[in-house]
């Protein structure tokens, strides 16, 4: 039986091909905002302006 991305649904699985867990990424998101350290010199600096949803109360 072949494994699929669905049959892996534990944070601890170790993906290979993104070279970590899923916990490891939702900490380095946390971190870095990014994937990873390395991977901060690729964002936008105004990411949070461009990305961040429209406050409700503002209209």
């Amino acid at each position: 039986m072949q494994c699929t991305y669905y049959e892996n649904i534990d944070p601890q699985y170790y993906s290979s091909p993104n070279g970590m867990t899923l916990v490891q990424a939702r900490e380095n998101f946390i971190y870095f905002g990014a994937v990873d350290k390395s991977s901060v010199q690729f964002l936008e600096a105004n990411r949070l302006e461009l990305y961040s949803k429209p406050n409700e109360s503002s209209g």
